[in-house]
């Protein structure tokens, strides 16, 4: 992961990633997300950063 890889936002119930121009991507849901663009990462997706993975769950 890189020093500052990816910003995690919370929005009305909704989590939000944006990849922060990472070496080794930002991924949701198998798809890696483009740098600089706000993405939603729907409850029960999976996020990953470079080799860690991560279940979203919103309570």
């Amino acid at each position: 992961m890189s020093g500052v890889h990816a910003t995690l936002k919370m929005d009305v119930g909704s989590v939000w990633v944006r990849d922060e121009s990472s070496n080794n991507g930002t991924w949701v849901q198998g798809a890696r997300i483009a740098p600089g663009v706000w993405n939603v990462v729907p409850a029960g997706s999976s996020l990953r950063f470079g080799p860690v993975e991560f279940t979203v769950t919103v309570e």
